[in-house]
C-alpha cells in the first residue's frame, strides 16, 4: 500500500511555504510521488541556516518525532562536528520524513556518521536544481551520482538494483569527452581517494558485484 501522493505533494508545498531551504536526497525509481510505500521515508537535507527553524516547524505542524533507527539515541555517533539526524511522521497522513543537516554515509566499520568533505556540501547547496515536473529540490546529476555510489558501498554494502537503475542514468558524466568528467572525479577522489581511478573504470564496466569488495581490500594508499 502507498501513501496518497497528495499527501507526498503537501509535505512538499509545506517546505516551500515555511522557507525551508531543502534538498531531496534520492527518489530510487521515482518512488514520489505515487509509489512510496508506507513505512518507508521521504529523505532530505535541511540546510544548517535553517534546520533549527524546520525542528520547530514540525511540532507546530503536527509531525511527532520518532527514534531514529541510526540516531543518538540508538547509540549511533555523529563525527566531526556533524548533526544527528531526525526522523518524523505525520500525526494524521503517517508520511514519514527523514532529516540531515550534512551530506553524510555511514562508517563501514562503525555505527557512525560521517560527513562528506566540504567542498562538497558546499557544492550540493550550489547546485541544487529544482524539478518543475514534481515541484521539489534535488541533487544535481553530479553530485547525485557521487552521493548514489557512496551509500552503496557504504550503507547499502552493494548496489541494489535500484540503485544500479539510478546510477546508470547518471554514467553518462564518466565519458572522457564531457566537461563533466573532471569535476566528478575530484569528488570522488575526496571520498575514495587513491582507489578513484579504479572505482570509475569498474562504474564504466557496471562491475557492480565486486566495486564494494575491490575497495575494502584496496592497500596502495
Amino acid at each position: 500500500m502507498f501513501y496518497s501522493s497528495s499527501d507526498i505533494n503537501d509535505t512538499f508545498r509545506m517546505l516551500h511555504k515555511y522557507n525551508i531551504n531543502y534538498i531531496l536526497l534520492h527518489n530510487i525509481d521515482n518512488e514520489l510521488p505515487n509509489k512510496l510505500k508506507r513505512g518507508k521515508d521521504i529523505d532530505i537535507l535541511v540546510h544548517p541556516d535553517c534546520f533549527d527553524e524546520f525542528l520547530k516547524l514540525m511540532n507546530i505542524l503536527e509531525y511527532s518525532e520518532l527514534i531514529h533507527p541510526h540516531g543518538k539515541e540508538a547509540g549511533w555517533q555523529f563525527l566531526y562536528g556533524m548533526d544527528t539526524c531526525h526522523q518524523f511522521e505525520h500525526k494524521k497522513t503517517g508520511v514519514q520524513i527523514d532529516v540531515y543537516g550534512q551530506l553524510a554515509t555511514k562508517s563501514i566499520d562503525m555505527d557512525a556518521w560521517l560527513p562528506l568533505d566540504k567542498s562538497i556540501q558546499e557544492s550540493v547547496w550550489r547546485d541544487k536544481v529544482w524539478n518543475d515536473k514534481y515541484g521539489w529540490w534535488q541533487m544535481d546529476d553530479k553530485n547525485l551520482l557521487v552521493y548514489l555510489v557512496t551509500r552503496s558501498i557504504f550503507e547499502k554494502n552493494e548496489f541494489t538494483d535500484g540503485y544500479i537503475r539510478a546510477i546508470e542514468k547518471l554514467l553518462y558524466l564518466l565519458d572522457d569527452e564531457k566537461k563533466d568528467m573532471a569535476d566528478v572525479t575530484e569528488k570522488f577522489h575526496k571520498i575514495f581517494f587513491h582507489f578513484t581511478p579504479r572505482l570509475l573504470k569498474m562504474l564504466k564496466d557496471r562491475d557492480w558485484k565486486n566495486i564494494r569488495k575491490k575497495y575494502l581490500s584496496f592497500d596502495e594508499y
